[in-house]
């Protein structure tokens, strides 16, 4: 699955974790 993303994946995962933090300052 990830080979079909390709380079995408790696902007998923730095997107995943913005998101991440984000929810975790949120949070906190």
């Amino acid at each position: 699955m990830f080979e079909a993303f390709g380079d995408m994946s790696l902007d998923l995962l730095r997107a995943f974790e913005v998101a991440a933090r984000l929810r975790s300052f949120t949070a906190a």
